[in-house]
């Protein structure tokens, strides 16, 4: 990411997506050059770089086995480079019999993760920064549509452009069962509207199992990413998301102070005094809770073995 592509990506106003995995330690035991040298000095420049040219790039952070370990030792590294914009991306790989890679998250993995990044971000930084996750699941909380892909009923409208021009239906499915084109013969907006591309957006939701099109959070999911659909529901049937229960668990956990939040708006407060007012709540909840009493979540567990770090 030199100077030249910097000057190029803001005069022509695109939006620049840049993968970078928190902290040094994280980064570079996911992402090495063909020496096996870390990458993660050269990501910070990068990010760096197009800041100097105008650019604020949303950071795009992959949330493997071992970064669920670190959620806020992640969250902390991303927001200090002050782009604004924090999107995370569940790994979940499969082996040639078809079992979850060591590195996959697991869904309660994800869920903790989640959780714990929540927490600090609706205290700390709701109106500072975005989340991409916090931010959907507002909108949608507050009547709107998600715009992102797994969180709406169909997706198939975000395609993938490789270095040679081939288009596939979605960065996910790289392969040749979806490669739908190359845009050197066809526009996008004729890619994008070709009957098996479409087919293979609706299938999202005509593919939805039974267990998902019964539960109480299926519009913030519609059974999340397609890629991430083949573990068995709980009448056997396939097709269940391998990250539900960690999904289910974060949109428990956050659901009410967002939509506390959509309310707080709603009479007028603005997010400094939302998080002033987040903040009183919170020590008020707190006060007198020793480490020994029940925790003031609702969990049943003693505060020690339950939310005690994260009271503020």
């Amino acid at each position: 990411m030199d100077d030249e592509w910097c000057s190029f990506l803001a005069n022509a106003r695109f939006d620049v997506g840049l993968s970078i995995d928190g902290t040094e330690w994280l980064h570079d035991r996911n992402r090495t050059d063909h020496s096996g040298n870390g990458t993660y000095e050269r990501a910070v420049a990068a990010v760096r770089r197009l800041q100097a040219h105008g650019i604020q790039p949303d950071l795009l952070c992959t949330v493997t086995s071992e970064t669920a370990k670190e959620p806020l030792a992640v969250y902390r590294a991303l927001k200090d480079f002050n782009t604004g914009w924090i999107q995370f991306i569940p790994i979940v790989r499969l082996t040639a019999d078809g079992q979850p890679t060591a590195d996959s998250v697991t869904g309660q993995g994800y869920g903790d993760f989640l959780c714990a990044v929540f927490d600090e971000w609706i205290r700390q930084d709701l109106g500072r920064l975005d989340v991409q996750l916090f931010a959907e699941m507002a909108l949608v909380w507050s009547g709107g549509n998600a715009s992102l892909c797994w969180m709406a009923p169909t997706c198939g409208r975000v395609l993938i452009v490789e270095h040679d021009g081939s288009v596939y239906s979605c960065d996910h499915f790289v392969n040749p069962d979806h490669h739908i084109g190359n845009i050197e013969a066809s526009p996008l907006s004729a890619l994008v509207d070709l009957p098996v591309q479409r087919r293979f957006g609706d299938e999202k939701q005509t593919k939805l199992p039974s267990q998902c099109r019964s539960c109480s959070w299926l519009t913030v999911c519609n059974g999340g990413c397609p890629k991430d659909r083949f573990a068995l529901a709980e009448n056997g049937e396939r097709g269940l998301n391998y990250l539900c229960g960690g999904l289910r668990q974060f949109f428990a956990h956050a659901e009410q102070p967002l939509k506390h939040v959509t309310r707080l708006r709603k009479e007028g407060l603005t997010l400094e005094a939302i998080r002033a007012k987040l903040l009183a709540e919170s020590q008020e909840r707190w006060r007198g809770v020793g480490r020994n009493d029940p925790c003031p979540c609702g969990s049943g567990r003693k505060a020690k073995h339950c939310c005690w770090s994260k009271r503020v």
